[in-house]
């Protein structure tokens, strides 16, 4: 994904999806790390295929993928390209938080 990361990072409209999605989860103190957004980014960007046809909004994109986070957390999976070398159960809890903040939205 090295390519694809870096192509996402260069558009300043993804970059400011995703601060955005970091300030919400205050990704700074936990274990939802920038890569985990790329990672759910870039899932959501494989799979839109009209993104290329459609021009959305960066707010489009940024709940597309809050969806997208959502369906992780309920499904209890990860973002596909995402390597986690994180303690499993501190990752857990902080999850369960995130989750709250997210259901305040």
């Amino acid at each position: 994904m090295p390519h694809a990361e870096q192509k996402i990072l260069n558009d300043p409209t993804n970059l400011v999806i995703i601060r955005l999605l970091e300030r919400l989860a205050d990704s700074k103190s936990s274990c939802l790390n920038n890569r985990f957004w790329l990672s759910a980014f870039y899932e959501e960007l494989l799979e839109n295929k009209q993104r290329d046809k459609i021009h959305f909004d960066f707010l489009s994109i940024g709940i597309l993928v809050i969806t997208r986070i959502r369906q992780y957390f309920a499904n209890k999976r990860f973002p596909l390209f995402w390597n986690s070398n994180t303690d499993m159960l501190k990752y857990s809890l902080k999850v369960s938080l995130f989750r709250r903040k997210l259901a305040q939205l």
